[in-house]
């Protein structure tokens, strides 16, 4: 993804699912805005980006077949406050 990504402040959904993401584009964390998250079947997925409790609107996360060796150490805190 380019790194404008990020600039788009109303995006409230984004499904990545199927991807050969390994680590989440960083610019993912900026979108202050976003709801909805669909990582599905992300099996390169290695890995959330640390800053992804960023994301405080966030009420959905959906990681289902993502193969995440490890989760941020803040992982959940702040999100969906």
């Amino acid at each position: 993804l380019p790194t404008s990504f990020g600039d788009l402040a109303r995006l409230k959904s984004l499904d990545l699912s199927c991807t050969k993401f390994r680590t989440l584009p960083e610019c993912i964390c900026r979108l202050a805005r976003l709801e909805s998250l669909k990582l599905v079947r992300c099996s390169a997925l290695g890995e959330l980006p640390a800053n992804i409790s960023g994301l405080s609107a966030l009420k959905a996360l959906d990681l289902r077949e993502a193969h995440l060796v490890a989760l941020p150490n803040d992982f959940g805190r702040g999100l969906g406050n």
